[in-house]
Formats: C-alpha cells, structure tokens, sequence
C-alpha cells in the first residue's frame, strides 16, 4: 500500500493507494490551519476510514517542490520519519505535476502554477491525452507575466483541445490573460491521488528524499542582501 501526500502550499492532503492501484481513501484539508498541525492526524485519518495500519505500507510519497518552505520542510520530515521508522522507500515528485495529474483525465494543455509571491510564480506545462500526462517544459520560477510569452509556441499545438489552469496560482494568471481556463477549485490543488500518479508514473523510490525549491528561501535572501550591503 502505497502512502501520498502533500503540503506545499495552502492546502494539506493525503492518499492511500492500494497495490492494484486503487485509490482507497483521501482527505484534503483548506482550513487555514498549520501543516504541523493538519498533516499526521489528516493521515492518521485514512488508516481509521479504512481500518488498517501504517505497518501495511510499502511505499512513500510526497511533493518535494516547488512551493512553501516550509510546507515542503514539514513533507520531507513527516515521509523521511515514516519511511526510516518502517523501514520502506520514499519518492520525492514535483508539486506541479501532482496538481496536473488532477485533470489528466481532461483532453488538453494544462499549465500548473504556484504562487511564489512578489510577482513570480513556479510553473510547468504539461499535455494530456486519454488520462496520461505527459511533461513539456521543466518545472521554473518566472514572473508571473512571462509564463505567457511561451503561449505563442503553444499555438502550434492543436485548437480542438481544452488549456486548463491548475494549482493556487491558477484564478491569479486566468484574471491576466484569460487563454486558459482554471480547473474546478477541488481540483486545482495537489492532491495525495496527483502525488501518488507521479510518483507510479516515472517516479523513483529510495532511501534519500531531496526537496527542490527553484529558489532560496525569503530568509536566505534577506541574509545575503544584508551581506552584500553591509546593513
């Protein structure tokens, strides 16, 4: 059985998935709490629904970034504990995708984006096709006008299918240019199902989890601008 979850942004959610790929249980949480608050009694939850144990896992997720530090921090504590205390493999994947498998059942271009404030966004574009998603451009941090200017490539690609917009940046870059379409807000978010897709399909499991922030954190910067001017 395979535990996923997520909590690099806002929201907070967990998967268990079954060996036959099944999705056996799912919580998402959007309450404004904390993640060291919400994350291990939302998971806690998934083995009381489904009356079983975390002995039977045999596999980890959970998104390793982009998104919040410390979001992504808590992740990697919560999976890294679990996975040494049992003894099983983990598999970091990236918060962007897990938000694209959401929709990966809908036909189309679906563009992920991540509020990474002051103006910039991470974001990645993917395309799928009869519930598979396949990636076109690496996961970046942008201003959050340049992830249009790529558009015009994307006008090679066929017309017939729907652009969809997903995760907590999505409603912000539909308001600049309305091309894409945002996904229904339960889907919009990375969920324990989406990390659970990326890391069945192309995902590696080991002993070491490796986070991936596209940029330093706030506090480092402010450190380095304090370095450099000698404030």
């Amino acid at each position: 059985m395979l535990l996923a979850f997520d909590c690099s942004s806002k929201t907070a959610s967990a998967a268990l998935i079954g060996a036959d790929g099944r999705l056996l249980a799912q919580g998402l949480l959007n309450a404004g709490l904390t993640h060291s608050e919400t994350l291990m009694p939302l998971i806690a939850g998934l083995f009381d629904r489904i009356k079983t144990t975390p002995d039977q896992l045999t596999r980890i997720a959970v998104t390793s970034g982009p998104g919040s530090f410390t979001g992504l921090r808590i992740g990697a504590a919560t999976a890294q504990g679990l996975s040494l205390s049992l003894g099983i493999p983990v598999c970091g994947v990236s918060s962007l995708e897990a938000a694209a498998w959401n929709v990966a059942h809908m036909d189309g271009y679906i563009r992920a984006v991540m509020d990474a404030r002051c103006e910039q966004v991470y974001t990645a574009l993917f395309y799928a096709e009869k519930s598979e998603l396949k990636r076109i451009t690496p996961d970046e941090a942008c201003p959050i006008g340049d992830i249009f200017k790529a558009y015009s490539s994307e006008s090679n690609y066929s017309s017939n299918f729907s652009k969809i917009l997903v995760g907590d940046g999505a409603e912000k870059c539909y308001n600049i240019k309305g091309e894409f379409t945002p996904a229904p807000p339960h889907l919009r978010h990375p969920t324990g199902y989406g990390v659970a897709m990326a890391a069945l399909n192309g995902g590696s499991f080991t002993e070491e989890l490796k986070l991936n922030y596209l940029r330093i954190p706030q506090a480092e910067r402010v450190r380095e601008e304090k370095r450099r001017t000698g404030l």
